[in-house]
Formats: structure tokens, sequence, C-alpha cells
């Protein structure tokens, strides 16, 4: 027994020291988080470090202090940050003013026998004299006999609490390797190459990464030989970093089977973590220093007493240098020194709970002191990653996390220079500018359209602009609004020509430039005089006269300065169709079915006129400036091949490759066909994640016409996919890793199955039976989307709740409530002699009415109800085909969409507290929801953020039932997911299929007479069992399975 626990007895610090718990704390060297295989790596076998998730609390999102060992060392037993007592550089002794308050001497003070074996390097190698910061020197800096040393201390059995610090040196002994010399503590032999890990996906040197780590690079030879490596160089480096974590793992092993031996665990918290990580690989980094997350994110578990929360892994922030010391003093019931600023973790790791608030963000700075002197911090928040170096190019870096944990910023759509915009848009025949966003993307465009007008306002002159009036317009014109009402844009000196109107157009008729007044015009300060545009009312032998006179007019005030349109989805622009001349110029022109029902929709109506007066290609080519504006996922394709394919006449947008000065502005989801978006290794060397991977690999399939397991290296050289090789040695492991992960994806137990290892399957086991919520918009989505998963959920014991979210009521042509209200008024005869007055009134009225509806007439509430009432009882029809209860059919009738036409108000906090009011009472364990939002109708999209926003409520509220739910999302009514996408496939047989197809007709007022049907001219039930089949096709083509359709689905994951 030592002689300073006799002398504590007397300390009032010290009393009732019995129930304190031990703190044992050990530490590797330059492990990264990932580095485990609890964290999922397959490449490293570390079972003691396993023995530690088990039997505690992972935390996924811990990150060092400085990416240094004695600056990372110094805060942990400091509290301090390193730059706030100037510890950023190894061998940097601590200031004398600290050195007496460190964790070492607070734990010892208070009674906690303290004891240290291993590596310090805070500032010396080993611990110096125990009088400097209350530690007992067990063993120096040396792996071999350090575990052996801790043992020995427990086996000693101290009546006082203990304070243990194991700090192992590995696997910093891949510095070592990295120079050619050997290993001081660790010893393993070299496998054959083929034998070694791949390279990391995310392995080539990202071209915007900060000029400063380059700059390391090239002048640190000794910390970074690495830079003349090939990638077989890289494949055995990290075979070396793997084998040491497994030396050091085991090293491990005999500390806790000491602690198992003496059955510590019930009053030990054990702290695992590293001092900070290395590159192993990754953007063809190795040691430490740079911000890169395999440097900075660290393992980091807590083991309770107790084995409390168990297996647990959290995602709060940690940072494992300053958050040390007032976690353990916490634990020891010891009071921090001032001026420390970490947060202790203890609460957050004993409640287990991934929801609770903890830091909201966490900050690593690091300093590049053998070299240039360069200082660099980190913020990392839940969302995104901040990276910030004092000098060079490319200072600032911003990743999001959610999508881009491998640092590779993907910025195919952002080339920042004109080489780079060469390269990556060489098969773009007109400029492109794609935005993250709409909004991004209307301000640039209005900037250009403001400083236009501006110019010509100084020089006294007209700015003459063509518009039109299509949705990917309505944005444009809303900034342009806003501008003029907040800033004072003045557009006095515009003058404006129309760019089509509708044609015969009655005087009750919607107008082009009706729409137009009512978005832009009548809402700024342009002369009413200036404004011109087709006369849709004019008799048919005028036309010619007129659209001359039009033309005439454009050229008296010296041309179009600029045109703004949007493009069809046949490739047409300002009504001009396809067949339309590079020659045309203004003229009268037929309108095609699908360009009519485009228009009419974006008007609100149900019919337009069949022609349109229409400015021509040739007006339009001779413009100035052109802006072709789109925006979402349902103009994807005729985006591609305006932009990539050829000019066509039967492609009219396809002209503007010939402008000079014509630019497509789209966001994302519009660009997502694009070459440089959807096949970027193609175009530049890419960031292999495992969904790019997977598309790229279906894509060579389809286009060699071989299934993935038939796929040769020679494939892969001659269609641009070499990377691949490189990364993982050869065709065949990397079809090997696409073949399982789509396979994978194939379950014919949706809500999992029961009793069974589910390691590799998309859905859980347990728990079983599964509460599940499937939100349909309208009432028929759920069967037309996923009607056959629906049936098995059912048949496969799950309790299956069905909600609709709109009532649907629009979609019911007039024709079914004549045909209802003859029912009603006959049975009304037949059974009531014809005495129910409401019945008899109601029946003449709606007659009436829909004898006299002239088109864009809103149907009377009345009706409404009743066409909602059909739609109810026809999914209550199918719900009971599918034995789904009728009291787990909801209708939530959301208020958004009750306006009686096709354009909705906007969501509301009212539709959000419905959802949840639902999620609250069933609790699910399943979600499904749409994911349709190429729906040109806009509803499920607006119904989908209903429902993520009331789930996010939920999360934000704590809700417990959301921490044991997955949330799955569907499409099948107007597009299916790629097959890159895909997380799950329900495969089902031709009778299946035949009983999928049976819910839906079920739904008898959506076949052939409903009022919108969209642009697809097979019925909803035709287009889903060929999106269901050509699924399955695909797979088939593949090599896998063959099913004659599938349902897929992918998972949402709420951040």
């Amino acid at each position: 027994m030592k002689p300073i626990f006799y002398c504590a007895l007397f300390s009032p610090a010290v009393l009732g020291a019995q129930e304190r718990p031990n703190i044992l704390y050990i530490m590797t060297d330059q492990q990264t988080a990932t580095a485990m295989s609890c964290a999922g790596n397959e490449e490293v076998h570390t079972p003691n470090m396993d023995r530690l998730a088990q039997r505690g609390v992972r935390f996924s999102n811990a990150y060092c202090s400085m990416p240094l060992s004695g600056p990372s060392r110094s805060s942990m037993f400091t509290g301090y940050t390193p730059g706030q007592v100037g510890l950023t550089e190894n061998g940097t002794p601590m200031p004398d003013s600290i050195r007496t308050r460190t964790l070492g001497t607070l734990l010892e003070e208070s009674g906690y026998e303290c004891a240290y074996a291993g590596k310090w390097h805070a500032h010396t190698n080993s611990l110096p004299a125990k009088e400097a910061f209350g530690f007992e020197n067990l063993h120096g800096h040396n792996d071999f006999g350090l575990a052996e040393a801790c043992v020995a201390f427990l086996r000693r059995n101290p009546e006082q609490p203990f304070f243990l610090v194991a700090s192992f040196d590995n696997p910093h002994n891949i510095c070592e390797y990295a120079r050619h010399q050997n290993p001081p503590y660790a010893s393993f032999e070299e496998p054959a190459l083929e034998d070694c890990p791949g390279l990391p996906a995310n392995f080539a040197v990202n071209p915007y990464d900060a000029d400063a780590l380059a700059f390391e690079r090239r002048q640190n030879h000794r910390l970074y030989p690495t830079v003349t490596f090939t990638p077989d160089d890289w494949r055995r480096y990290r075979n070396a970093y793997y084998r040491l974590i497994e030396a050091v793992d085991k090293e491990i092993g005999k500390i806790l089977d000491e602690v198992d031996r003496q059955g510590l665990w019930e009053n030990t918290v054990v702290i695992f973590t590293s001092d900070h990580g290395d590159g192993c690989g990754a953007h063809q980094w190795n040691q430490k220093t740079a911000l890169y997350e395999e440097v900075v994110n660290v393992p980091f578990i807590v083991c309770l007493p107790g084995g409390k929360n168990a297996g647990k892994v959290l995602p709060q922030f940690i940072n494992n240098g300053e958050d040390l010391m007032p976690s353990v003093c916490d634990w020891a019931e010891v009071e921090v020194p001032s001026g420390r600023q970490g947060v202790s973790f203890r609460e957050v790791a004993e409640e287990g709970d991934t929801a609770k608030a903890h830091r909201p963000y966490v900050v690593t700075e690091t300093f590049f002191g053998e070299t240039a002197g360069t200082l660099g911090w980190m913020v990392r928040t839940p969302y995104y990653k901040y990276v910030l170096y004092d000098t060079g190019k490319n200072r600032e870096q911003l990743y999001d996390m959610r999508t881009d944990r491998g640092e590779v910023s993907t910025r195919y759509y952002k080339p920042e220079n004109t080489i780079d915009r060469s390269v990556l848009t060489r098969f773009e025949k007109i400029p492109t500018n794609i935005y993250e966003t709409v909004d991004e993307g209307v301000k640039c465009i209005a900037d250009e359209v403001i400083r236009k007008i501006q110019e010509r306002q100084h020089d006294g002159k007209f700015c003459t602009l063509a518009l039109g009036t299509g949705a990917s317009l309505r944005p444009l014109y809303a900034e342009l609004v806003r501008r003029h009402k907040e800033e004072g844009v003045s557009f006095r000196n515009a003058v404006i020509f129309n760019l089509y109107e509708y044609y015969p157009l009655s005087e009750q008729g919607s107008s082009s430039i009706g729409q137009l007044n009512e978005l832009f015009l009548n809402q700024v300060d342009i002369d009413r005089q200036n404004v011109f545009t087709p006369d849709g009312t004019i008799p048919q032998d005028a036309v010619i006269d007129h659209c001359l006179l039009y033309e005439q007019r454009i050229k008296t005030y010296g041309g179009l300065d600029i045109v703004l349109m949007g493009i069809g989805r046949e490739g047409n622009v300002a009504m001009n169709e396809p067949g339309s001349t590079a020659a045309s110029i203004t003229r009268l022109i037929f309108v095609d079915s699908t360009s009519r029902s485009e228009a009419a929709h974006n008007l609100g109506v149900d019919n337009l006129p069949p022609c349109s007066i229409t400015m021509g290609i040739n007006t339009i080519m001779e413009a100035r400036r052109v802006y072709l504006l789109a925006w979402g996922d349902d103009k994807t394709d005729i985006i591609k091949q305006a932009v990539e394919d050829k000019i066509s006449d039967t492609l009219p947008a396809s002209y503007l490759q010939m402008h000079q000065n014509a630019t497509v502005c789209i966001d994302l989801p519009a660009a997502s066909h694009l070459t440089r978006i959807q096949r970027p290794w193609l175009v530049t060397s890419c960031e292999w994640t495992d969904k790019l991977i997977r598309s790229a690999i279906v894509w060579l399939c389809l286009l060699t016409g071989k299934p993935i397991l038939k796929l040769t290296n020679k494939d892969y050289n001659e269609n641009g996919l070499s990377e691949l090789l490189v990364l993982y040695g050869s065709a065949y492991n990397v079809n090997i890793k696409i073949f399982n992960d789509l396979q994978h994806t194939i379950t014919g137990w949706p809500g999992g199955k029961p009793n069974a290892d589910d390691t590799y399957r998309p859905e859980r086991a347990k728990p079983f039976p599964k509460r599940v919520v499937v939100f349909s918009p309208h009432p028929d989505d759920d069967v037309i989307s996923m009607g056959g998963t629906i049936r098995r959920l059912v048949q496969q014991g799950h309790d299956v709740h069905v909600a609709y979210e709109t009532s649907g009521n629009i979609a019911v042509g007039d024709e079914e409530v004549v045909r209802f209200m003859h029912f009603i008024n006959g049975f009304n005869q037949l059974f009531d002699e014809n005495q129910n007055e409401t019945i008899r009134k109601m029946y003449a009225d709606i007659k009436q009415f829909l004898l006299q509806k002239k088109e864009g007439d809103i149907d009377t509430r009345d009706i409404l109800t009743i066409k909602g009432l059909i739609r109810r009882g026809e999914a209550r029809t199918a719900c009971t085909y599918n034995r789904i209860p009728l009291d787990h059919v909801h209708f939530l009738d959301l208020p958004f969409y009750e306006t009686g036409r096709i354009e909705k108000n906007p969501i509301s906090e009212t539709d959000v507290q419905i959802v949840q009011k639902l999620l609250q009472e069933v609790q699910p364990h399943q979600i499904y929801v749409a994911g349709d939002l190429a729906d040109p109708h806009g509803t499920h999209r607006v119904c989908t953020d209903a429902v993520l926003a009331a789930i996010d409520e939920e999360k934000n509220a704590g809700a417990a039932w959301l921490k044991d739910c997955r949330i799955w999302m569907y499409r099948g009514a107007w597009a299916e997911w790629e097959i890159e996408n895909i997380e799950m496939a329900v495969p089902f047989s031709p009778e299946e299929l035949r009983a999928k197809r049976n819910s839906i007709l079920k739904h008898q007022s959506q076949m052939e007479s409903a009022p919108f049907l969209g642009n697809d001219e097979r019925l909803f039930w035709q287009r889903s069992e060929d999106r269901n089949r050509g699924t399955a096709s695909l797979y088939d083509k593949l090599g896998l399975a063959c099913y004659e359709a599938m349902e897929a689905f992918v998972e949402y994951k709420p951040l």
C-alpha cells in the first residue's frame, strides 16, 4: 500500500473514495477511427478493440485536438487546446504555470493512485519524474513489456481507486515502414500483392486540395517518402498499417484479460482512443498533420461500469484532447481547473441517447512546423466540415459530410477555370451552368438580366426582352419582382416581347400574356406601351400579316437583347414544336398534345387552343443573348439530348448549339443525366464511392452486353474505367464487390425475415412483427408504386397502415360524379320514395353546374367532396383486397391540396402536424414514403416534404420510436429508381404481379377517363408493370436471379 493513501484518509476530498470508479485509459498512436473491425473494416482483425466496443459505447465522431502526437497528448493531460498554451509542435515543454495542474496531479491529489506506462511525448518520449505530472512511471516508451507492466500494476490490487494510462506507440511504426526501416515494436510478413488491401475509394488526390498540403508533401521527404509511391506501394503500406494495428490489439488484449480475471468491469471506466489518425493512402497521404478525416477522426470507446449501454454507437462530437480532463474529473468527482473549455462526455455515454444534445461542433487545429509554418483549422458540424489553411491557393474547403465523407468534394459540375471547363464539358455543345439550387440559379440569371437593363439605362437606350411563361421561369420572375420591390431595381426602359400566344383565343380563355402580366409585368414599373404580344384573337386570314408586323417591330427596337425561355418535354422552345426549321420566323403553328398538356398544367386549366402564334427559331437565334432554363428531374433526358446530341429539327432546343451566346441554366437534378454528372469517369478522375462504382459497372454491363461476372480487365481499360483496376487490383475484385452488393439488395422479406441472420439483408429481422405506415400522396399511389410489397408485408404478418395524404378529388372526371349522382338519386327514388329533399336538390344543382361548367371553372365544394368520396371508396376497396383492416386506412386530407385547382397552396405547419399526429399514434418500425419527385403536378414532392418535416419534428422532440424505425422511399408512378441507388428490391412472381394489377384496377376513376394521366399514354397499371418488369430485367441482364417483376426502394436516413 502506498503511504499517500494513509495521508489521504484524513482529507475531505477523498472521503467516500471507494465509491469512485477506477479509470483505465488505453491509447494507441496514429490510429484512424475506421481501423477496427467493429467500425466495419474487413481488412483488419481487432478482437480486443471489438471487445471494448461490445462492452461499451463507441463514439463515431471523435476528433483529436491536433493531428500531431505532442500537442494532442498535451491537450489530453492539460485540458487546454494546443493553441491556447503554445503547444503546437512535438518537443515543446509544457509551461511551468500548468505543469502542476494536469490530469495526473489533479487525480493524485484527490486520492487516486495514478500510474503511466508507455509513450508520453508531451514533450519527452517517456514520462519524466513523477513529481512533474502526478504519475508513477511503470514503463518507458516501448511497446514491448508495456502490457505486462500494466498487468503487474493491476495485480497490486490498490485499495485506492486508480487512474492507469496504457499508452502504446503502434501503429506509429508505419512511419518507419514508409522510410523502409524496420518497425521497432512489431514484425510481420509481407504477403503477395494480391492479398494486400485495395486502395481507398478516395485514393486520388483532389485537384481542389489546399496548396499547403502539396507543398508539405514536396518539402518534407522525411515525413512523406510516399510522394514517390506507386499504387502497389500504397497497397503494401495499407497492409503494414493494419498488421501493426493487429499487433497493438493483441497487447491491449493482455490488459483486458487481467481486467476480466480480477472482475474490475463492475467498478472501472475504460476509455480507448488514439492521439490522431493516419492518411492510410486516402488522397495519397500518409502520416498526420493534414485535416483529412482519416487523420483527425479517431477511435473512441467508453466502457461504463457494469457494461451499461453495451454495444451502442453514438454520433455526438467528442474532442479527445480537451474533453478528456472534464470527463475524467467528472467520474473522479474532482473540480476542473478554470480556463478549460472541454465538455464532459460522461452524461452522454451514460444515457446512451443518440439524440441527446452535446457539442454542436468540434474544432481541430494543425501546424506544419517543420516547413512553411502553415496553420490550419477544421470545424466539423453534423452536416458540414469547413477547413481553412492560412497560406497558398484553395485555402478554404467545405465538404458536405452527408454525401462526401471521402472529402473529394463533388465538383464535376463547377469547373473553376477554362482548362477544367473544357475537359469536364467536352460532351456539351451548348455552354451549361449547373447550380446546386434553383435559388442560386435564378439569382445569377437575375444579376445578368438586371446588369444588361441598367447598362442600357446608363446609355439612354431600351433593353429588349423576349419572355416565355413556362414553369421554369416562375422563380426567375419572382426574383426580379423582389429586386424591384426591395432593392428599387427599375424596368422602365425594358421592352417586352411575348414569345408566343395561344390561338384561337376566346375573350374569357387563359392567355400567355395574361400569365406573364400576373407573374411579372403587373408587379414592376414597365411602361405598358412597351409590352408587345401576338394577338390570339385576330381573324385567321390576318395572322400572316400580323406575324410579319411582329417581326418588324422587333427589328424597329434593334433586335432582341435577351431571350428567357424554358424547354418542353419534347425539346420544344417557345412553342416551336419538333419539325420547326432553323429559318422559321414568327408564325402560326399547331401545338401537339404533349406541349398543350404541359402548358395547360402551367396555366392551371384543363385545355388550351390547338395552335399558337410563335416567335420562330431564326428570330430567337438572332437575339444577342439567350438563356434556356430548366429545374427539377422531370427534364433530365431532354436536357441531355439538347446539350449533348446532334442538332436536329426533331429537337428544336438543339439549334442553340449554333448560337454564339446561348447558355443552358439548370439545377443539379435537371443536370443528372449530363455526362459529367451521370458518367463522370468519362471526363475526369472520380471519387469512387460505392454508389458511383455500381453505376459505372451497370453502365459497362449494358454497354458491352455482358453480365457483371463476365467483365474483364480489357472491358474496363477500353471504356474509361481503368482507375477501378488501380483501386481494386483486377476486374474480378470489382465484379465480385458489385455483384454481392446488388445481390444483397434483393429480399422477399421487405419487413425483415424473423429468426434469420440479417447481416446482408436490407431490412433487420427484429422487431417482428413490425408496425408499418405506407404514406400515399394520392389514393392509388400505394398500390401503383408498391402494391406487391404491401401484399407481402400483410402476408408475412406485419401490422400495415396506409395513410392517404390528399383527397385526390381534382383527378376525378365529371362523368364519374354524374354516374354516382345518378346512382344516389335512383337509390333515393327506389328506397326512399324520393322523399330526401337534400339529395334531390343536390342532384339537380350538381347536374346544372356541370352542364354550364366552362374551362377553368373551379368545382363547387359539394362536387369536390363527392369526388373525394369516390376516391375514398376505391381506396378502401383496394385495401380490403390487400387484406388491410379498414381501421388501418387513414385519410389525412392535407389542407395544402384543397384548392380545387391544379396549383396548390404551399405546405403549412397544419399539414405537418396532421402527419406527425398519425406517426405518434402508430409509432411505426417502418415508414414508406413517395420518392417520385418527377411527378409533373408536384403533389408527391409536397407530400414527401410534409412526412419528412414531421419526422424531423419527432426527432427534435426526442421521440423514442424513431430510434427503431427505418424509412423507405418508393417510386413507380412516374419514374423508377436508378439501379445505383436501389437499396432494397422486392421480387414477385407472375401471380403476384397480377394481384398487384387487380389492386390498381380497384381505382376505376383513374383508368381511361382520369383527367391527369400525364404525358404517358399508358394507363397507370401498365406503366407500373412495365417499370417493375424493367427493374427485374435489368437485374437479370447483370447476371443476378431472374424474376417476373421487382419493386425498388431507397432508404432515407434522417440527419
